[in-house]
């Protein structure tokens, strides 16, 4: 994997804030720039794009490196996993859904952040 720095994690909202990216309009603040991709498992899965360092900075990452990171995360946390569906528009239309609603904001992809270390 390519240079990145250490610690990335999607976004909590107990520690990490919006940011602007430069990822929607001008001043638009990101949690994780979703993408909906075929799953390890053969499913479709929605990751983030936007990876938090260990200083709570984010960075937009590249959709190949963001599923990485989303695979290896998921090994260290196994009891969550990023969101599942059986079809793509299922997929899109919940990633859609959740970023009309705040998106990680209110309701983080990954939801097991008590039991992350």
């Amino acid at each position: 994997m390519e240079d990145l720095p250490r610690g990335l994690v999607p976004f909590n909202p107990d520690i990490h804030v919006p940011q602007d990216l430069g990822l929607g309009e001008k001043g638009s603040l990101s949690t994780e720039f979703t993408t909906t991709m075929d799953s390890p498992d053969g499913r479709v899965w929605n990751i983030p794009t936007v990876w938090f360092d260990e200083d709570g900075k984010g960075h937009a990452l590249d959709a190949g490196i963001a599923a990485r990171l989303a695979f290896d995360f998921e090994k260290q946390n196994p009891n969550g996993q990023f969101p599942r569906f059986d079809d793509v528009d299922t997929a899109v239309s919940s990633s859609e859904a959740r970023s009309k609603l705040g998106g990680a904001t209110h309701t983080p992809a990954f939801e097991i952040f008590s039991k992350v270390k």
